[in-house]
């Protein structure tokens, strides 16, 4: 009997201990469970009180009383991750807490993600607004003389977008109607342009910008450029072109080859009749009024006729220093229905006025009227002008920390211009009016000539000379007789063929032959000390009744025949009206 009895007391001995161990093993499973698990509402019991037994571990969790004090952290168990505060959708995100000594570090980036490009305060303006606020220390001077530098630059504009400059069409002023003719002959399958016209009136930067007008076009344009050289035969000449198409077209998988023992125009034409269709392709031939070679031009005249006829994708831009298409292009007459010929003519005073407002609105620099009609003026009508004396008038005002630019800042670079242009316009200019004579007139013949009234081709007759030299020297009385025999030999190799002459004996006609000399011989005349031209220039309200009186009856008597082009200097010094305000 008390061995059964035993036995019972036993069995029930292993059976409490194996309830406790199963507990435990229980109670371990849930808090490894926990461990794996979001974190919970209330709290995990600890792990002392689960080890003791059943009872102990499913005891409810304390409930924390109410109190109205500042929270606590919540508990949370040892290995279960902290969860993100609740935060509002529109609330800013925090910077992280970091030790003023410790370096930022910079974001994580893959090693194949390109590089953002830095914004300059131009590329990053908002539209409308200026590129910095008005200067408050002499590095903020600094930086915006920098910006007005790159600004009103003389360079030929170019499409290109790199970091630190704004698209080139903001700053482009003018030519609306030149741009949508050539865009036209883009579109028109073999169509080929021919673009002349004076020296310094643009015709490389509408050349550069006008197929990457945004307004103007929108699928891409492959574009190649190439330079005429006068030693250039036809095969060097397009071998070049061929080899700039070639890089040109890389980036859309066009193969263009100019590996060719000789290159014709008919190989030419084989080449370029490979390509696709889907995308425009120019082809710019600058200077080609520089090619001497006349077979080089014919063997150009009938590669472009090839083109033509056989609807190949491409057109050919020339462009050249020409009055007229026959200059630049042999036959051009059987080439009608190829060329279309575009002759710039110099702008007019809005367009040169457009060019200072599209460049001064994005600085804090301002500019008043007498100011802008002596940079307009000067400019007769080359907006290259317009550009370095905007650019030097302005910088003369930021060195001396003044946001208005005045007529002393014109003067200033006025004088800027003749001192540093050097040798390029000076050994031309003393070469035309050097004479041993005493009381010649070369000096005065030649400035009346800058003045004179001109049409949009810049050329001029003997009666605007007269009467713009009457202006300057009213106390002396010039006849066609005093002016002629100047007049013709400025158009011969011992004056350096200053001028040129066009038109019949009795109605002969004259013009520069570089245009860019024209400014040079008015602002050399007032760095030299011509008082009455710089008065008239610079201050016409304080001109004579009686002078400004005559300007505008002479005006009248003209009539509405005004240029586009050094019209306005002519106006500023009573000679013509301007139609182009």
């Amino acid at each position: 009997m008390l061995s059964l009895e035993r036995l019972f007391i036993a069995a029930a001995g292993w059976k409490s201990r194996w309830l406790a161990f199963s507990d435990q093993i229980l109670a371990a499973y849930r808090a490894r469970a926990r461990l794996a698990s979001p974190p919970m509402l209330s709290p995990p019991p600890p792990a002392d009180i689960a080890a003791e037994g059943t009872d102990a571990a499913f005891r409810p969790a304390p409930v924390a009383p109410l109190r109205t004090g500042p929270a606590t952290a919540p508990v949370r168990y040892p290995g279960t991750p902290a969860a993100a505060p609740l935060r509002h959708p529109n609330a800013p995100t925090a910077a992280p807490l970091r030790h003023p000594n410790t370096p930022a570090v910079a974001p994580l980036r893959h090693p194949n993600t390109p590089a953002a490009a830095p914004r300059s305060a131009l590329a990053s303006r908002p539209p409308g607004s200026a590129i910095i606020e008005e200067p408050r220390n002499d590095k903020e001077w600094h930086q915006l003389e920098l910006e007005v530098g790159r600004l009103f630059t003389a360079a030929p504009l170019v499409p290109t977008r790199s970091a630190g400059h704004a698209p080139e069409a903001e700053l482009y002023a003018g030519r609306a109607a030149e741009i949508r003719r050539m865009m036209e002959a883009v579109r028109d399958s073999a169509k080929h342009i021919v673009l002349y016209g004076e020296r310094g009136i643009g015709k490389t930067s509408i050349s550069n910008t006008f197929w990457a007008h945004q307004d103007t076009v929108h699928p891409p344009v492959i574009t190649a450029r190439v330079q005429a050289y006068p030693t250039d035969d036809f095969e060097a000449l397009w071998r070049r072109s061929l080899e700039e198409l070639s890089v040109a077209g890389q980036q859309f998988k066009y193969e263009i080859s100019a590996d060719y023992d000789v290159i014709t125009p008919d190989v030419i034409r084989r080449e370029l009749q490979h390509l696709r269709r889907h995308l425009p392709i120019i082809l710019v031939i600058d200077e080609f009024d520089m090619l001497k070679s006349k077979e080089a031009r014919e063997l150009t005249a009938n590669l472009l006729k090839s083109l033509h006829d056989h609807g190949v994708n491409v057109t050919v831009l020339l462009i050249g220093v020409a009055e007229d298409i026959g200059e630049l292009v042999a036959n051009h007459q059987s080439l009608r229905r190829v060329l279309l010929g575009i002759r710039l003519e110099r702008m007019n005073a809005a367009e040169l006025n457009e060019i200072l407002d599209k460049r001064l609105r994005l600085t804090p620099l301002t500019i008043t009227g007498d100011v802008r009609s002596a940079i307009v003026a000067l400019s007769c009508g080359l907006p290259y002008y317009v550009q370095i004396l905007g650019r030097f008038s302005t910088q003369n005002a930021i060195k001396n920390h003044r946001t208005q630019i005045v007529i002393e800042d014109v003067e200033a670079a006025m004088q800027r211009f003749v001192a540093e242009s050097g040798q390029s316009f000076s050994d031309d200019y003393y070469r035309a009016v050097e004479s041993k004579q005493a009381r010649n007139i070369f000096r005065d013949v030649i400035l009346a000539c800058a003045l004179a009234r001109a049409d949009g081709a810049g050329f001029f007759s003997t009666s605007d000379i007269i009467e713009a030299i009457s202006l300057l020297k009213p106390d002396r009385l010039y006849k066609p007789a005093h002016v002629q025999p100047h007049l013709a030999q400025f158009i011969t190799d011992k004056r350096g063929n200053v001028l040129i002459r066009r038109g019949i004996e009795s109605r002969h006609r004259y013009r520069f032959s570089d245009a860019t000399m024209q400014p040079y011989v008015i602002m050399k005349a007032i760095t030299d000390g011509e008082e009455n031209l710089r008065r008239r220039l610079f201050y016409p309200t304080e001109a004579p009744m009686e002078q400004r009186r005559t300007g505008t009856e002479r005006s009248s008597r003209q009539g509405a025949g005004g240029s586009r082009s050094a019209d306005t200097i002519a106006k500023a010094v009573g000679v013509s009206r301007s139609t182009a305000q």
